[in-house]
């Protein structure tokens, strides 16, 4: 319906090992790659790693090698390179932030201070992932998690920005091989997925070699539509098929 308009909240919800961390890193990586800026706030990966998954959507490079092999850090910057000569890449700014004793004022405060340093306006905001937030003043942990949402829809309002994160789904969502992931099955709060305006959720299928992903709702547009399955590479920080026109590789 002509895309996610500025100011919104999306979010991945998924069970564990699904690709809610790949996800991110994937829309990051795509984002980067039509000239966007990203700040991108882990509370769960190291920046190391976070920076390699992009690196790798963007290099067609294995993220793993791009960390632990010499050679392929050095294959991937002189790729990196290409692509900025050629104007072809927006800016990324990665930080990790303490689990559960971070805010969203935090993360408001870290994109401020990243924009006044490089002269950029940011124009997507990953947070990896909203439940490892912690919000002030609230004791139940339903209420906290819908005021951290609830705050994440603000900032995206507020700096008129893309923000997505994500969140886990109860164990019991997942039993069945092959049972749709859907919103009112978000680990620990409805306020997260009734926030956000668009809730995409990651069904994997064929053992694990393909996603699923529905679009169980979106406030702007259609809902309850699949996509897929699409085939993934994980290995490269890549969650479907990705066709760049003009790109080196």
């Amino acid at each position: 319906s002509g895309g996610l308009e500025k100011g919104s909240l999306a979010l991945f919800v998924g069970p564990t090992g699904s690709g809610k961390s790949m996800s991110l890193a994937h829309v990051g990586s795509d984002a980067v790659s039509n000239g966007l800026n990203v700040a991108y706030a882990t509370l769960e990966l190291s920046e190391e790693h976070v920076h390699a998954r992009i690196i790798s959507n963007l290099t067609d490079l294995c993220w793993e090698d791009i960390v632990g092999d010499d050679r392929t850090m050095k294959k991937a910057r002189d790729r990196l390179q290409v692509l900025e000569e050629n104007g072809l890449l927006g800016f990324c700014t990665v930080k990790y932030f303490t689990p559960h004793a971070t805010g969203v004022a935090e993360i408001r405060d870290w994109i401020r201070e990243e924009e006044e340093t490089f002269s950029k306006n940011i124009d997507l905001v990953c947070v990896d992932y909203a439940a490892l937030l912690s919000a002030q003043n609230k004791r139940a942990k339903h209420e906290e998690l819908t005021a951290i949402a609830e705050g994440l829809r603000a900032l995206a309002a507020d700096k008129k920005c893309w923000v997505w994160s994500a969140a886990q789904v109860k164990a019991s969502a997942h039993d069945s091989k092959n049972k749709k992931i859907t919103s009112d099955q978000t680990a620990g709060s409805m306020g997260l997925s009734r926030t956000a305006d668009l809730v995409i959720t990651l069904n994997p299928r064929d053992e694990g070699e393909t996603l699923m992903f529905r679009i169980d709702k979106n406030r702007h547009g259609r809902g309850g539509e699949d996509i897929g399955p699409l085939p993934h590479e994980f290995e490269k920080g890549r969650v479907a098929p990705i066709i760049r026109e003009g790109w080196p590789f």
